[in-house]
């Protein structure tokens, strides 16, 4: 299964992962190789959502993290391009599993990303 799993894009990894968690399926081999997949893979996210349902999963099943897995999430999370792209939902939700995972963000991120909820909710009210 991990050579198929090589083979997954970042949307399917992350449903994986989100499927897992909302299933409270407790395979952690499953879990750790699609992690670590997306992980590798985060370059070419094109969506918070992607990003999002991750977050949201390790927050969700408590699953213990990589600092380095947590850094390169928590940036990825950050990056402008898909901030401004995003739906509030995605965004409060990557906010909300930063802040249940207890880790740290920089200040200026948090702020963009705080920025960017308002902004697409914004968008949202007539």
């Amino acid at each position: 299964m991990p050579q198929q799993l090589q083979q997954c894009q970042c949307r399917q990894l992350s449903n994986i992962i989100w499927a897992c968690s909302l299933l409270r399926y407790q395979h952690i081999p499953l879990f750790s190789v699609c992690l670590h997949e997306f992980v590798a893979k985060l370059d070419s996210a094109r969506s918070l959502q992607d990003i999002s349902n991750v977050l949201y999963a390790l927050a969700e099943s408590q699953q213990q993290l990589a600092e380095h897995q947590s850094q390169l999430l928590i940036a990825a999370a950050g990056r402008q391009e898909l901030l401004d792209t995003s739906l509030p939902q995605n965004i409060s939700n990557c906010i909300w599993a930063v802040a249940t995972l207890q880790q740290q963000v920089p200040e200026q991120q948090l702020q963009r990303m705080i920025a960017s909820l308002l902004n697409a909710r914004a968008a949202l009210v007539p």
